[in-house]
């Protein structure tokens, strides 16, 4: 399953719209992923309506960010978790405050950390660590207990070398500077593509 997958409902950032979104993921020969948009779940019963009408099986939940930093990423298990996720992002715009860096006690909300940010003793039981394909040298020395809390972590923002030229004059956008002047940190990596599901699983293999 893909756990963040991003929609150009994520503002200044994705680049996909929900139906063509949904089609290419079908076409990669994914079955079910998750939109997890930045910061809110504007697109979520969109997504849901078209995952339905296609067959697919979509979940919704939300990637958390303070600025260009990725703080977690919360995915609704049900209706509650999905009004958990909002309660957060209500909270927070309201009070005009910074989300806060560890997720709070959901009851109804699996959260993934990206790498490096937490250790697996630190985490809850409903919280795991996302891991990229360029990480996997990093752990395989681990414990083998601390594999059950680590999950595929492969972000969804581009589809093609196209569609990242676009997402980076959105970032430069968000930013006010020139394409010419924008950092690594301010956009997504280049690896952060929607690639075929068999291709994703062969780069997980030990």
């Amino acid at each position: 399953m893909l756990l963040n997958v991003h929609s150009y409902y994520s503002l200044r950032y994705g680049t996909m719209g929900i139906e063509p979104l949904i089609d290419r993921l079908i076409e990669a020969g994914y079955d079910n992923a998750v939109l997890t948009d930045i910061n809110n779940t504007t697109g979520s019963l969109e997504y849901l309506k078209h995952c339905k009408a296609k067959g697919f099986k979509g979940f919704v939940g939300v990637e958390f960010r303070n600025s260009d930093k990725v703080l977690y990423i919360g995915i609704a298990r049900g209706a509650q978790g999905f009004r958990e996720l909002n309660e957060l992002l209500t909270e927070c715009n309201l009070g005009k405050k910074q989300l806060p860096e560890t997720a709070p006690a959901f009851n109804d909300v699996y959260v993934v950390y990206p790498f490096g940010q937490k250790h697996v003793n630190d985490l809850k039981e409903n919280e795991y660590i996302g891991v990229k394909p360029k990480h996997l040298n990093k752990i395989w020395q681990n414990d083998k207990r601390e594999l059950s809390k680590y999950v595929i972590w492969q972000p969804v923002t581009f589809a093609n070398k196209k569609d990242f030229r676009l997402h980076c004059q959105l970032r430069a956008i968000n930013n006010n500077i020139l394409l010419s002047q924008l950092q690594a940190h301010q956009a997504a990596d280049r690896d952060d593509l929607l690639c075929t599901r068999d291709k994703l699983l062969n780069a997980y293999q030990p």
